[in-house]
């Protein structure tokens, strides 16, 4: 959203904005505005963003090759290359990439927890 990365300069605690709201609600990284961000160009770099992030395994350098994958392109006009276009978004925050968690298997512990007093029972049971 534009200006999510501007607001009121605080003293002691930075400057008070949205993405500053987020990062206290204990959101690990924001990308942030610093201005009015363009329509068109804004969605596109947030999906190179988004394209780059498994890949680059940080969050700022997926940001970074982002912006750089933006002014490299040639279908791009230079009009749209200009620093107005690309360099409101900010990374803000831990720059370790959010990747999808492993699968756990800790479920097996829970089905070898169940199993073994059913053994049990049914050892006791035959028995008598």
């Amino acid at each position: 959203a534009c200006k999510t990365a501007d607001g009121r300069l605080v003293a002691g605690e930075g400057i008070q904005s949205m993405a500053h709201a987020f990062m206290a609600g204990g959101t690990p990284a924001v990308v942030a505005a610093s201005w009015n961000v363009n329509d068109a160009t804004a969605p596109l770099l947030m999906q190179q963003f988004y394209e780059q992030l498994p890949a680059q395994h940080n969050a700022a350098a997926a940001l970074q090759q982002a912006k750089l994958n933006w002014l490299n392109n040639p279908q791009v006009s230079d009009m749209h290359k200009l620093p107005y276009y690309w360099a409101a978004l900010t990374l803000q925050g831990n720059t370790e990439a959010v990747l999808p968690e492993q699968p756990s298997h800790r479920w097996y512990w829970w089905l070898l927890l169940l199993f073994i007093p059913a053994v049990i029972f049914l050892k006791r049971y035959k028995s008598a």
